[in-house]
């Protein structure tokens, strides 16, 4: 593939130097990644768009870093924003890193769509807080729920207060035992959507 050359003519092959004009060029290298790539010069003017940055954000080669990402790079950044423009609401995660490119200062910054990421964690968090069933909150969620109201209430003596209603289905596990889990589940979705209503 490429020529190599010994380091000192007859070294072993760890000491094996590949030839300068067979390195791949940063670009070359920044454009194989499959994460978003954004080059800035110091002033804030972008310098490079890898393909990848140019599909994320659906953009060509915009003047300036504001302008693409609706704020400015700063090093040492890390954290998620949604990209200004039309379409759908999509969740960007971003860190930014002081570097040098060919001498140059400058700050690169890596982007990744987590937006399917941060849907599915918040569905798992919905979904651990609510049966399964009925959707309806689960024993977690009260208990939760009950704990931020007592405290709440121990902080302000004087906000209104609060009570808690239980109900119980009469007869449900003759009606679970005679006519079958299907039956009971579906009166049980009948008793969820009634409480919504």
């Amino acid at each position: 593939m490429s020529d190599h050359l010994q380091a000192d003519g007859e070294g072993p092959p760890s000491r094996r130097f590949v030839r300068e004009a067979d390195t791949p060029s940063t670009a070359e290298i920044l454009d194989r990644l499959p994460d978003a790539v954004v080059v800035t010069d110091t002033d804030g003017i972008i310098t490079y768009l890898n393909p990848a940055a140019r599909t994320l954000l659906a953009t060509a080669n915009p003047p300036r870093v504001g302008d693409l990402l609706g704020m400015p790079l700063v090093a040492g950044e890390a954290g998620e924003f949604a990209p200004p423009g039309p379409g759908d609401a999509t969740t960007v995660e971003l860190r930014a890193h002081d570097a040098v490119i060919d001498g140059a200062p400058c700050i690169v910054a890596t982007l990744r769509d987590v937006t399917g990421q941060r849907a599915a964690q918040l569905e798992a968090h919905v979904a651990s807080l609510h049966d399964a069933l009925t959707g309806l909150p689960n024993r977690a969620l009260l208990l939760d729920r009950l704990g931020r109201l007592v405290a709440n209430r121990d902080r302000h003596p004087e906000a209104p207060g609060f009570a808690v209603l239980f109900m119980d289905l009469d007869r449900f596990k003759q009606i679970n035992d005679s006519l079958g889990h299907i039956a009971a589940d579906r009166l049980l979705t009948m008793v969820a959507e009634r409480l919504r209503a």
